[in-house]
C-alpha cells in the first residue's frame, strides 16, 4: 500500500481492477461515489464489477483499457481528497 492508496482517488484502467486489494468504492461522472465495489471478475473479454448502491446490487461490466476511478471506501466517515 503506498501514501497515495490513503484518502485519495486513483484512475486506473478496469483491468488492474482485477489485482486491486482493499476496500474501494466506484466513482462516477459527477465525482461522487456510486457504491462499494463487492467483487471483480473477468468475463470473456470485459471486465465485471458488482457494485453495492443504495437500490441494491449493480453489475457493471467495462472494456479492459477503459479508464475507471476509485477511492477507498469508508462508509462516509472520513472526508475524501480529490
Amino acid at each position: 500500500m503506498t501514501v497515495e492508496d490513503f484518502g485519495g482517488r486513483r484512475t486506473l484502467s478496469a483491468e488492474e481492477l482485477l489485482v486491486l486489494v482493499g476496500d474501494y468504492a466506484l466513482v462516477d461522472d459527477t465525482g461522487e461515489q456510486r457504491g462499494r465495489i463487492e467483487s471483480v471478475a473477468q468475463e470473456g473479454l470485459s471486465v465485471v464489477l458488482t457494485v453495492t448502491e443504495e437500490a441494491g446490487p449493480a453489475v457493471v461490466s467495462l472494456a479492459p483499457e477503459e479508464q475507471v476511478t476509485v477511492e477507498p471506501y469508508d462508509g462516509g466517515k472520513a472526508p475524501v481528497v480529490p
